[in-house]
């Protein structure tokens, strides 16, 4: 059987349970992602600032005590106006609520557990390649300034 292509972005997974963690892993390496796993939110931080390639984010949303919406707002804080990434929210909660905070902190996905793996990586390949856009426009709008430059 054919390895699958290596993706451009890292994905950073971060779950409670080590359990979880380790089978989204599996799959997510399966399907050619590289992957950083994390169980609680100092190392999720010190995973995302290490690690400039981690352009997507699947959080689960309780941590224990901790909330994953708030991580997300941290990695937000942390990566400034200068790194973009994508995130999904995932949760074993039915809440209405909850998908409306992560939605208004910018999460760009929300999967109930347990997901089913095709429809999460059918998900991440839609964030990729909205993030490889982001990327992309933000490469363009670099060279403007210039461009007017060499124009006047």
């Amino acid at each position: 059987m054919d390895k699958p292509a290596s993706r451009h972005f890292s994905v950073l997974i971060i779950d409670d349970e080590p359990q979880v963690t380790s089978e989204l892993r599996e799959l997510l390496e399966n399907s050619g992602y590289r992957c950083v796993t994390s169980t609680h939110r100092e190392s999720a931080i010190a995973s995302f600032q290490a690690d400039p390639n981690i352009g997507l984010v699947i959080c689960d949303l309780y941590l224990g005590q901790d909330n994953g919406i708030r991580l997300i707002e941290s990695l937000k804080e942390v990566a400034g106006n200068g790194r973009f990434f994508e995130s999904i929210i995932l949760t074993g909660h039915d809440g209405r609520q909850e998908v409306i905070e992560a939605m208004r902190v910018g999460a760009a996905d929300y999967y109930q557990k347990p997901v089913a793996p095709q429809e999460l990586l059918h998900g991440l390949e839609r964030l990729e390649t909205r993030l490889h856009e982001r990327v992309r426009s933000q490469v363009r709008l670099r060279h403007v300034p210039q461009r007017l430059e060499d124009l006047a």
